[in-house]
């Protein structure tokens, strides 16, 4: 604690001050905690101590007085203070940023993520429509195919009309009959509408259980009368 100079706020070391010579009551004492410094003096190299607020000084023991520019105390402190104060501001915008940072990157990762997963989604519900579809058309595919109830060499000698209706039991539509006359001796024994030939689409080579569209051409050919051939009677 020091008294100070009620005119000019000098510090006071006896009843005047040094600074204005302002005489200082005995009974008048301001107290006030102030910031010293110290430097010499240029005329008797004495100590003269200060505030370091202050810009013109007088040497208590010479009463020589100085402009105080700045001195190195001075100057030194208020770069280290104006280091130390943009140090604090820069570590803190560095946190503040790299917290900034950080936030993006979890946004980022958290936007990917939820693309990812979208994306994911979005290709197994294509693949599903994909599935469902196919699943459809072989359904639809399945439906226009019939089976071949026997093989061709187990409708030799059956009548026409037993042969038609197994085919059009087993789905087919487009049947066509072909009756031909008898003649010769190797079909002189073979009943009268009785079964010698079947095509498929005009091949007879097929089996039992064998896949053919509905709308295959299938022509019966019996023995019969040429004159009612492909009516079927």
């Amino acid at each position: 604690m020091t008294t100070t100079c009620p005119k000019c706020g000098a510090e006071v070391y006896g009843k005047f001050c040094v600074m204005c010579g302002e005489k200082i009551p005995e009974d008048e004492e301001t107290p006030r905690e102030v910031k010293r410094m110290q430097m010499k003096c240029n005329a008797c190299n004495g100590v003269m101590t200060f505030d370091s607020d202050q810009s013109i000084l007088s040497c208590p023991f010479c009463g020589s007085k100085e402009i105080v520019l700045e001195s190195d105390a001075v100057a030194v402190q208020k770069i280290k203070s104006s280091a130390q104060k943009e140090i604090a501001v820069e570590k803190l915008h560095s946190k503040e940023r790299l917290s900034a940072r950080r936030d993006d990157i979890q946004v980022m990762k958290m936007r990917y993520k939820i693309r990812n997963n979208i994306s994911q989604h979005i290709v197994g519900f294509l693949w599903l429509i994909v599935a469902v579809v196919a699943v459809l058309i072989l359904v639809f595919y399945m439906r226009t195919l019939a089976k071949m109830p026997i093989s061709h060499d187990s409708y030799i000698n059956q009548n026409w009309l037993v042969v038609k209706v197994q085919l059009e039991d087993a789905g087919y539509k487009h049947i066509e009959f072909v009756a031909s006359e008898k003649g010769g001796d190797a079909n002189q024994a073979a009943e009268n509408g009785s079964v010698y030939w079947v095509t498929v689409n005009g091949n007879p080579d097929f089996s039992k259980g064998k896949l053919y569209s509905k709308k295959s051409i299938i022509r019966i050919y019996y023995y019969g009368n040429a004159a009612n051939a492909g009516n079927g009677s």
